[in-house]
């Protein structure tokens, strides 16, 4: 995670899928501990009234996660869903899934170089009290393959709203869809139009085994113009 926005602490981390995964890191330099309301544990089935405090902290971020909206210049904005568009299409092309797009901000006085290494470069955005607000923004854990094991555990998951567990395709256009909605224009525009297609149709074919990814993959997202 440091090579990709940095190092702690953060304003508030986001791991973020698009989906009911969506989970809040780190808030005001604090980590946030996950608890996982699994199948064996009956009690927490039960109402929240079985609830530990870490529990209910990691929900409530859950929660705050699924409704996050990130708010960049106009230019910015354009230039992320693009980057997205570009990087969604070829991981869908390489049948891969099950990734999330890591968001970070740190508040920074204004003008004041961006902690961190200089391939890091974040969007710098207008904050509060006079300060700047840094956005860093990575996909991260982008290698897990669509296989049969995947295609049962989504049946086993049947129950499951809003699931991780969906073909490349699918998680591709609900990832595009869903950040070009949650990325708004942070000067209070209307957001600046942007020529997308989110058509599966489009995307490449699905395949059950995944070509090689390409050496020249390496202009992710994390790396930003500002």
């Amino acid at each position: 995670m440091r090579n990709s926005i940095g190092k702690s602490p953060f304003h508030a981390c986001y791991d973020l899928k698009g989906c009911a995964d969506d989970k809040l890191i780190e808030k005001e330099g604090e980590r946030i501990k996950a608890v996982h309301k699994r199948i064996w544990n009956v009690g927490m089935w039960c109402g929240q009234i079985n609830w530990t405090d870490e529990r209910k902290r990691y929900y409530a971020g859950k929660l705050e996660a699924r409704g996050i909206e990130v708010e960049l210049r106009p230019h910015q904005r354009s230039h992320f869903i693009s980057l997205l568009k570009r990087d969604t299409d070829l991981l869908a092309g390489h049948n891969l899934m099950d990734y999330s797009l890591l968001v970070a901000t740190k508040e920074t006085p204004s003008g004041l170089e961006a902690p961190g290494p200089a391939e890091l470069t974040p969007y710098r955005c207008p904050g509060k009290n006079g300060k700047d607000l840094l956005v860093y923004v990575s996909l991260i854990d982008f290698l897990q393959v669509w296989t049969n094991g995947k295609r049962v555990a989504r049946c086993v998951k049947v129950c499951e709203c809003n699931k991780a567990t969906i073909p490349p395709k699918e998680y591709a256009s609900r990832m595009l869809t869903h950040f070009t909605r949650q990325v708004v224009d942070g000067q209070g525009n209307d957001a600046d139009s942007v020529d997308i297609d989110f058509s599966m149709e489009n995307l490449p074919s699905e395949k059950l085994i995944s070509r090689p990814l390409s050496m020249r993959y390496g202009n992710s997202l994390r790396r930003f113009s500002q």
